[in-house]
């Protein structure tokens, strides 16, 4: 399987999906510059692979997991995201905390199949075997779909360099899946 591939896309439909289903998180300012981050990050997604409205349900789950004084604390307006599209929070200077990251995942996770994401991610444009498409759905458990999609958030690109944690098991999950499908 070509893993550096198929994690940058993964990074890429969550990086250029929407926004949230949720009420404000701490530390989310007003409604009107909290809808603000959330249009940026939908405009950001639009041509994605994401319908609009699990664009927003990304965007929503995000600015309101880690707030919009995270955003202002980093200096980062929405303009900021609509200039740098591909950017992750990392890459704009936004310091995502394991309680944000795991806030964030609980709101997705209510609006959008994470799993179901991750999978079609994976297996996009793949002409994989029933058996070998199984060995893969069986590889991904409920923490592995969390670590990535929360990995794509809060690192980027970065979180799947070859021999970061995150790239190791995924690497490690689905290796029975390669030599199934004998690559």
């Amino acid at each position: 399987m070509r893993h550096r591939r198929d994690i940058g896309l993964v990074v890429l439909l969550v990086a250029l999906g929407g926004a949230a289903c949720g009420d404000d998180g701490d530390g989310a300012g007003d409604s009107g510059e909290r809808q603000e981050y959330v249009d940026a990050i939908v405009a950001t997604s639009e041509g994605g692979e994401l319908t609009e409205e699990e664009q927003t349900c990304v965007a929503e789950s995000f600015v309101d997991a880690v707030g919009v004084d995270t955003f202002q604390d980093a200096d980062v307006t929405p303009a900021d995201i609509e200039d740098a599209p591909e950017s992750s929070p990392a890459d704009l200077g936004i310091d995502v905390t394991d309680e944000q990251a795991a806030d964030f995942y609980g709101r997705l996770s209510d609006c959008i199949d994470t799993r179901e994401l991750l999978l079609e991610a994976l297996t996009a444009d793949a002409d994989l075997a029933p058996d070998v498409m199984t060995c893969i759905e069986d590889a991904l458990d409920d923490d592995l779909v969390e670590d990535v999609v929360t990995a794509v958030y809060t690192e980027g690109d970065s979180a799947f360099e070859e021999g970061s944690p995150i790239a190791t098991a995924l690497q490690e999950a689905l290796a029975p899946c390669e030599e199934l499908a004998g690559r």
